[in-house]
C-alpha cells in the first residue's frame, strides 16, 4: 500500500532564515502521526507544507506517490480534512454551529453549495458521534474552546476524508476539554481508519495518542519516537 505523505529533503528559506530544513517524513495509511516540539520548531510550516499551502525552496513532498504541484495540492485540500490552529469562522458573526459544520462541503462542492438533505443527514449523525447534538442550535460564538474545536473537527469530517490535519487541537483547551477532544479523535481513527497527523506542543500527552511522535526543532525534525501500543490512553 502506498504512503499518503513522502517527505525528501524539504526546506522552506526565508529571509529571516530557514523556517524549515531539510526535513524527511513518511506518513502511512492509518498512521496516527504527532509533530511535536516547541512553539517556533517547524510544525506548522511542515503541515501547510504538506497540504500545498506553502511552496518549498527545495527538496519534494509525494503525495500518494505523485509529486506534490499547485494543481494536486488545491486537489489534495479538497479531499483532506484540516483543522487550523487559528479558528477560522468569526465569533461575532450570527452563524449557528450547524451551519458552520456544514461549511464542511465547500471545498468539495464549492463556496455556494446549498446544503442538501443528505447533507444535513450527515451532519446529524457527526454531531451524534462527537457529543455535539445539542449545539448544532447554537451560536457557533457562543461555544466554549473546546465545543467549537469539535464543531471544526465535525467540518473537516463532513466531506468524509481519508486523512485529517489538526494544528493544535488541544490548545487553549482545559484538560477535560482536551480529553473530550483527542478521545473522540482516536475514537474516530478506529470507526473510520482514517490516517491523522495532529500537531502539538504536548509532547508527553501524545505519546498516549499517537503511534508515531516526531519531534522538531528550529525547522529540523530532530527524532521520531514509534509506540506501537500508542492511542491506548487520551489526552
Amino acid at each position: 500500500m502506498e504512503n499518503i505523505f513522502d517527505v525528501r529533503g524539504a526546506t522552506i528559506s526565508s529571509s529571516l532564515g530557514k523556517r524549515l530544513d531539510d526535513c524527511f517524513l513518511t506518513v502511512r495509511p492509518g498512521d496516527i502521526v504527532a509533530l511535536s516540539g516547541p512553539n517556533g520548531a517547524g510544525k506548522t510550516t511542515l503541515l501547510r507544507a504538506m497540504l500545498g499551502l506553502i511552496p518549498l525552496t527545495s527538496g519534494t513532498i509525494f503525495v500518494h506517490g505523485r509529486v506534490m504541484t499547485p494543481v494536486s495540492g488545491a486537489v489534495l485540500r479538497r479531499t483532506v480534512g484540516y483543522v487550523p490552529q487559528v479558528l477560522e469562522v468569526n465569533d461575532r458573526a450570527p452563524i449557528l454551529s450547524e451551519e458552520v459544520v456544514l461549511m464542511g462541503m465547500y471545498g468539495k462542492k464549492g463556496l455556494f453549495h446549498v446544503p442538501s438533505e443528505e447533507d444535513r443527514r450527515r451532519c446529524r449523525a457527526l454531531a451524534a458521534l462527537l457529543g455535539l447534538v445539542s449545539l448544532l442550535a447554537q451560536p457557533f460564538g457562543s461555544l466554549s474552546g473546546g465545543e467549537k474545536k469539535r464543531v471544526l473537527i465535525a467540518r473537516a469530517l463532513l466531506p468524509e476524508p481519508d486523512v485529517l490535519l489538526l494544528d493544535e487541537v488541544s490548545a487553549w483547551l482545559d484538560p477535560a476539554a482536551r480529553a473530550t477532544v483527542v478521545s473522540q479523535v482516536r475514537a474516530l481513527h478506529r470507526e473510520r481508519a482514517l490516517t491523522v497527523i495532529l500537531v502539538s506542543h504536548h509532547a508527553d500527552e501524545l505519546t498516549m495518542v499517537a503511534n508515531r511522535t516526531v519531534s522538531m526543532e528550529q525547522g529540523r525534525i530532530t527524532g521520531e519516537t514509534v509506540q506501537e501500543s500508542g492511542g491506548q490512553g487520551n489526552l
